[in-house]
């Protein structure tokens, strides 16, 4: 089995935040808008349980739409996540299928933006990582292989992009330095110069994030 460099939660010294510190770390992002012509609904609804969603540093509040189409569907549109739920679905069970949707959701969304910018930041270092994987992971953030593999937890997708852009050169420094010794964090700070910033805002909001 290849050994792995892992980049974990800092346990101990994890500081623990209330719910409003929590969105205190994050600053809204603009969103934008969705492609038109999206399908006539029956109903919009506020969500009681689910009622926004942490997405690249900014909250995304969750609309519900009951739709006649069979299909689900989220639309990200103007700071809200909208997700159209087929009348079909129970209103007993609409709570838990909202939730599962909108992770659904997030989980492709972190995919596509994590391989943008491993490509992105690959280059701009000289490695050449060889595959990606998105996992559902809650006490790792990220992992490189001897072999040149790199992971991800998915939740990082909900971290501001300058903290996911220090997650990324963190793994990818690894195939230039397979430890944490100083050359390692030579090779961070050039491609990430506010690294110990970003780290300290990980150990802080962190926690949340992973148990989102």
């Amino acid at each position: 089995m290849a050994s792995r460099s892992w980049l974990t939660l800092e346990g101990g010294n994890t500081t623990r935040l209330s719910e409003g510190s929590f969105q205190n770390c994050l600053s809204l992002s603009p969103c934008p808008c969705p492609p038109e012509g999206h399908p006539t609904v029956t109903g919009r609804t506020a969500h009681p349980g689910l009622t926004e969603v942490p997405f690249l540093g900014g909250f995304l509040r969750v609309e519900i739409e009951r739709s006649a189409l069979p299909l689900e569907r989220v639309l990200e549109r103007n700071g809200t996540l909208a997700i159209l739920l087929p009348v079909s679905v129970p209103a007993i069970q609409v709570s838990g299928h909202v939730r599962q949707v909108a992770e659904r959701w997030l989980k492709a969304q972190a995919r596509t933006y994590l391989q943008r910018r491993v490509g992105e930041l690959a280059a701009r270092l000289g490695v050449t990582p060889r595959q990606l994987t998105v996992k559902d992971t809650r006490s790792r953030w990220g992992s490189c292989s001897h072999a040149g593999n790199l992971s991800f937890s998915w939740r990082i997708v909900m971290a501001p992009p300058w903290i996911i852009d220090y997650l990324v050169v963190h793994e990818l420094a690894h195939l230039r330095e397979m430890n944490h010794s100083h050359r390692f964090w030579e090779v961070v700070h050039g491609a990430c110069p506010d690294y110990k910033s970003h780290r300290f805002w990980l150990r802080a909001c962190g926690e949340k994030l992973m148990n989102w």
